[in-house]
């Protein structure tokens, strides 16, 4: 698939290169080159081409720029700048270009196949288009009013200038195969399949999957284990596919339509049951959205009881209809069938709002996450600088001369946040709930909580918590750990942990993290404040975000100073 991904590039880029090419001048290139006396008769035939499609097309893209770029709904777009690049860098307007059909072929052997055909609504400014534009090409060929321009490259396009409105682009050996088909009827099923789309549509895409399927095959089997087992039971049904396209029209009635046609009637009731299968996943994740919102809220659960109203309709209109071999996608038809055609684009706001609420909540999810591991890396550095002032970190607890724990390590660093004032208030001599110590409770910096939990600065409660055990960063002594005692290294081992509200403490309390409490499940300790994790300050300095589901004994050599595990962060 490699191979082939490189050569859909390489001949993707030759395509809009030569798009811009083909209009060199003509004068220019004459003098730059030698003419043969003759040329070939059926060059001429060229002009009679009215589509650069084959029954062994792959990909066929046809756009309209001119159409999109002069639409009234474009009128307050910088059109005069599009134009005075389109001159100065191409030597052309590009509102003057009618069409641009590209096709690609399968390879054969070391053969690229692929064209360009581009029809203008005005002759080319000849004597305007960049000399270096040319570089690499030569002029071969001249007849009449037909120039051919061949590329110095053997894999490069030859350019052919049908007439002065019409220009083609395209690889040697599809060149000829062009000039053999020019002035034929076109046949095959794939070119009829081309020729019956929306005329007015200013972009079609058509694929022809059959000249693909040897390719699908060899990319699944060589794909392995890297193809995820969600994907890959879909990718094989590529096989069932003929052919596919799509259109689109942007202004005057927008409107769009997807299709595809399988290659036999086994083939569409398995695409059929795809179908089937990817509804069912869509409603689940419809589900999955909707019981992300919170019923207690009277604005998302207002939210819940639209999404379950307009859900099924929406639903409804993504069933494609089927037509024998042929499965269509129609927004509009499917619109006006519900009734809702006036409305659309006002339904499809809201029910784009009531997909986009989870986000939102995501996004605003994220930002208190992010907020929170800002706090968590002040405590962190408070920490650090604390250890570097006295040698050590802080015991867990400011203790009584008789050892008895008073006040938690959370007052002890104050003055490393500056909060210098706020920790000359406490009574050290005095315990947390002494009436003095306990009236600066609501006094709590902002470092010390959460913005996901619920509670308010004022409650004096903490989501932020040391690791407490008898090998963990704070074991209960009178002193503190030295990164010395740290054994098994400070960027793996947990300093400070967030919980959620049911774990949370008095800011003041010397409480934390008990290790040996939760040894049979540390996450059980923690709690789920945030989505799928937790946050940590590590003793070295950086906080990371850890999966509830994190390996147990991981987790367990993290809250530990001198395991001796070998530790591989996730």
């Amino acid at each position: 698939m490699g191979l082939y991904q490189k050569w859909v590039e390489a001949a993707a880029y030759r395509s809009v290169l030569t798009a811009a090419v083909v209009l060199a001048p003509l004068a220019h290139a004459r003098a730059q080159a030698v003419a043969k006396p003759t040329s070939p008769p059926a060059l001429g035939e060229l002009a009679k081409l009215t589509s650069i499609a084959t029954p062994q097309t792959l990909v066929r893209v046809e756009l309209r720029p001119r159409r999109v770029l002069l639409a009234p709904e474009l009128s307050l777009m910088p059109i005069e700048v599009v134009t005075a690049a389109g001159l100065q860098e191409l030597g052309f307007d590009p509102t003057t270009l009618e069409s641009l059909e590209v096709v690609v072929e399968p390879p054969m052997g070391t053969r690229l196949y692929y064209a360009v055909l581009a029809r203008f609504s005005e002759p080319f400014a000849l004597d305007q288009i960049p000399a270096k534009l040319l570089e690499h090409f030569q002029l071969t060929e001249e007849e009449g009013s037909i120039v051919r321009l061949e590329a110095t490259d053997p894999q490069g396009p030859t350019l052919v200038m049908l007439d002065d409105k019409t220009a083609l682009a395209a690889s040697e050996g599809m060149l000829k195969k062009l000039t053999r088909r020019a002035g034929r009827p076109t046949e095959g099923a794939f070119t009829d399949w081309i020729a019956n789309q929306e005329a007015d549509a200013d972009l079609h895409v058509t694929v022809n999957y059959q000249p693909l399927a040897p390719l699908v095959d060899a990319a699944l089997a060589a794909g392995g284990d890297e193809i995820p087992d969600t994907v890959r039971p879909y990718l094989k049904h590529l096989n069932d596919i003929r052919y596919a396209k799509a259109w689109l029209r942007l202004f005057n009635q927008p409107d769009c339509e997807v299709a595809i046609e399988a290659k036999d009637d086994a083939a569409a009731d398995r695409l059929a049951g795809v179908v089937n299968e990817l509804l069912a996943l869509q409603q689940r994740m419809s589900e999955e959205s909707i019981a992300q919102l919170d019923p207690t809220d009277p604005l998302q659960e207002a939210m819940i009881r639209y999404q379950r109203r307009t859900l099924p309709q929406y639903q409804q209109m993504l069933v494609p209809q089927r037509d024998g071999l042929v499965f269509g996608y129609h927004p509009t038809e499917m619109a006006d069938s519900l009734q809702v055609n006036s409305m659309l684009q006002i339904s499809a706001i809201g029910i784009l709002v009531a997909l986009l609420l989870p986000a939102v909540q995501a996004a605003r999810e994220a930002a208190r996450r992010n907020s929170s591991m800002y706090n968590l890396k002040k405590l962190i550095v408070a920490l650090l600088v604390y250890e570097g002032a006295y040698g050590n970190l802080p015991a867990q607890a400011i203790t009584d001369d008789e050892g008895q724990p008073l006040l938690s390590w959370r007052v002890a660093i104050l003055p490393f946040l500056e909060k210098q004032a706020l920790y000359d208030q406490f009574h050290l001599d005095e315990p947390w709930d002494s009436p003095h110590n306990l009236s600066l409770l609501p006094l709590m910096p902002e470092y010390f909580i959460d913005p996901s939990g619920s509670f308010d600065g004022k409650d004096g409660k903490t989501h932020y918590l040391a690791a407490f055990g008898p090998a963990a960063v704070c074991d209960g002594g009178s002193r503190g750990k030295s990164f010395r005692d740290i054994r098994d290294g400070t960027s793996p081992t947990i300093a400070v942990i967030q919980v959620d509200d049911q774990h949370a403490v008095e800011w003041t309390r010397p409480a934390d993290y008990d290790v040996a409490a939760y040894d049979r499940n540390p996450v059980e300790g923690i709690g789920s404040l945030h989505p799928g994790g937790f946050l940590a300050a590590f003793c070295d300095g950086h906080v990371s975000f850890i999966a509830s589901d994190v390996d147990i004994e991981l987790l367990r050599a993290m809250l530990t100073i001198d395991g001796g595990e070998r530790i591989e962060l996730p």
